[in-house]
């Protein structure tokens, strides 16, 4: 039985080997693992400076697994993937660890919550997906109650209303047709934030 597992191990080495790329001024750029003649294992990409920006896990040349991009300030994302696509949950963390964002995934695409904190624990808005289309953003106040909901037009992509909530009776408070267009004029054609401008009060 030992004999068996030396020759199995021996056989996974001799076929195993990691290959490295350079940047022109001769720093490490990258590293892949191989396996039979395909990536297996992690594949990693490195800044000039040596930090390591993006580590992916690959069975079989498919990206299989978890990749990690880390930000030139500490922080991270944490993504996901399952036979080549992103599924599950997206994580993102400040260099402190502490939870900043989360974004569902299905098949590759946005499907299910997308969420903003502005501390721990309490959210800031959430952004809620459909293959890919966002058909909902709901904006919070520091106390984690609901302030302001906007819907969306799946199939054509437009706004179809957009109200505020009372923090006190929680009833709707209309929103003129201005205060529509210019509270969410941001949400660009991919359904993503590109600036929020709807303060705090």
């Amino acid at each position: 039985m030992k004999l068996l597992l030396i020759i199995l191990f021996l056989s996974f080495t001799l076929t195993a080997e990691t290959r490295k790329s350079y940047y022109p001024s001769g720093e490490l750029k990258s590293e892949h693992s191989y396996h039979d003649g395909k990536i297996n294992g992690f594949v990693k990409h490195y800044r000039k400076s040596g930090r390591l920006f993006l580590s992916q896990e690959f069975i079989n040349d498919v990206q299989h697994g978890k990749a990690t991009i880390f930000g030139k300030d500490g922080s991270y994302m944490v993504i996901p993937m399952v036979h080549g696509k992103m599924e599950g949950l997206q994580k993102s963390f400040k260099k402190n660890h502490t939870l900043i964002a989360t974004l569902e995934f299905k098949n590759g695409k946005m499907h299910g919550e997308h969420i903003l904190y502005s501390k721990p624990n309490i959210k800031l808005m959430v952004m809620h997906y459909k293959k890919g289309t966002i058909y909902k953003i709901e904006l919070y106040s520091d106390d984690n109650s609901l302030r302001l909901v906007t819907l969306f037009d799946v199939n054509k992509k437009t706004l179809i209303d957009s109200y505020a909530l009372n923090n006190v009776t929680k009833k709707r408070v209309l929103l003129s047709e201005e205060d529509k267009i210019e509270k969410f004029k941001n949400v660009n054609s991919k359904g993503f934030i590109d600036n929020i401008l709807v303060p705090q009060k």
